[in-house]
């Protein structure tokens, strides 16, 4: 499946925190309402949401065990580092494993400081690397 940055990104947060109101979602995630019901109509077309009107939806049970490590558009992601690249690529060769910091930082060849930035920045792109770290 092919997700949009927004679409990742909100069905992270879903993941995340349970919500489902369109206003609370895009004020958490800095992005116009309409976007998010937009982004709803495609993700419940996706089969990831359970949609009730254009401001509120619900995970389903296939989004809310989706690996969105695993999807097809970290491959198209013009917005990715090398280094996070290379992590969605151990994601993908290694699903459901567990890393440690110690060893990603050695993979990457980064600090604790470098690779706390890179986490952060892939948390904003919507890649959940909370699932695949201790």
């Amino acid at each position: 499946m092919f997700l949009n940055l927004d679409e990742r990104r909100i069905i992270h947060q879903m993941q995340k925190s349970d919500a489902g109101d369109a206003d609370l979602i895009a004020s958490q995630l800095d992005i116009p309402m309409r976007n998010v019901s937009s982004r709803f109509e495609s993700l419940s077309e996706k089969g990831l949401i359970d949609m009730e009107d254009r401001t509120a939806a619900s995970l389903n049970e296939f989004g809310e065990n989706y690996n969105l490590l695993l999807d097809d558009s970290t491959d198209s992601e013009e917005r990715l580092t090398p280094e996070m690249s290379m992590i969605i690529n151990l994601a993908q060769s290694n699903p459901g494993k567990i890393f440690s910091r110690d060893f990603l930082c050695e993979y990457l060849s980064k600090s604790p400081d470098e690779l706390f930035y890179i986490i952060e920045k892939m948390e904003d792109l919507g890649y959940p690397l909370d699932k695949m770290l201790e």
